[in-house]
């Protein structure tokens, strides 16, 4: 299924401007929140490949999406051009997801269109994200409208099963979608809080920065056990903007 293109502004907040965001959305779409626990499975490129391939993560990201606990999952498509988005959405149950370690396409498969995408770019599971959403939603003249902000951000990689590292990103991702004009409500909120927008792909370049700073950190840390007398202290911030990034170890 291709869902109708909407226009998306995605900002990276800190938690107090979050909350105070929330609250304030809250009171202005009275419709009330839906909340959710998100698992997505991204697929890049696999190791060797050109560099030119790259680029699909960039603009186009191919996943595979779990809400909360369901049986279901749902395998994704997602495009940018500029603001507009678009997504292309089939849902499948998920023990049918070994279909995609097949190397032929089985053309009776409701994903095939998706296994299709993944053989053609030579695609492998790679990043995995989780988060907490909330949703807030609201119909208006031009059609529904969409807040969601998304917390408790963690990242790990796949191709090192292992040794694993998870890391921790404490920034709150806040998505604004809309289909024509951004709507009053949108606008008092970027005005109130004087939200500027992000790249559309920020949580996966969030989630590949906290995961190369937490790379570096165990290193540090081992080289630290190893010659304790000469460990040195770093701090380190996301693109320069001053935001840090917390990493945690999982075993």
């Amino acid at each position: 299924m291709k869902s109708t293109p909407q226009f998306q502004w995605v900002f990276a907040l800190d938690r107090p401007t979050a909350d105070a965001l929330a609250d304030s959305a809250s009171r202005q779409m009275p419709a009330g929140t839906h909340r959710q626990h998100v698992s997505d499975c991204y697929y890049e490129p696999a190791e060797g490949t050109q560099r030119a391939k790259a680029k699909l993560s960039r603009r186009r990201q191919l996943r595979v999406r779990r809400v909360d606990r369901c049986w279901d999952v749902s395998l994704e498509h997602v495009s940018w051009d500029g603001e507009l988005r678009s997504l292309r959405q089939t849902t499948v149950p998920s023990n049918e997801l070994v279909c995609l370690d097949a190397s032929n396409i089985d053309p009776a498969w409701r994903g095939k269109w998706f296994h299709k995408k993944q053989l053609k770019h030579d695609l492998v599971p790679s990043l995995e994200t989780c988060f907490d959403r909330t949703t807030w939603k609201h119909r208006t003249l031009d059609g529904e409208i969409r807040l969601t902000i998304d917390r408790e951000l963690h990242a790990s990689r796949i191709q090192t099963p292992s040794n694993r590292q998870t890391a921790c990103v404490p920034t709150i991702l806040v998505r604004m979608n809309f289909a024509v004009s951004l709507p009053a409500t949108f606008k008092t909120l970027v005005y109130e809080f004087a939200l500027l927008p992000e790249q559309p792909t920020v949580l996966f370049d969030l989630a590949n920065a906290a995961l190369a700073k937490a790379s570096i950190d165990a290193t540090q840390a081992d080289a630290t056990i190893a010659d304790p007398l000469n460990s040195t202290k770093t701090t380190s911030t996301l693109f320069g903007s001053g935001r840090e990034v917390t990493t945690c170890q999982v075993g």
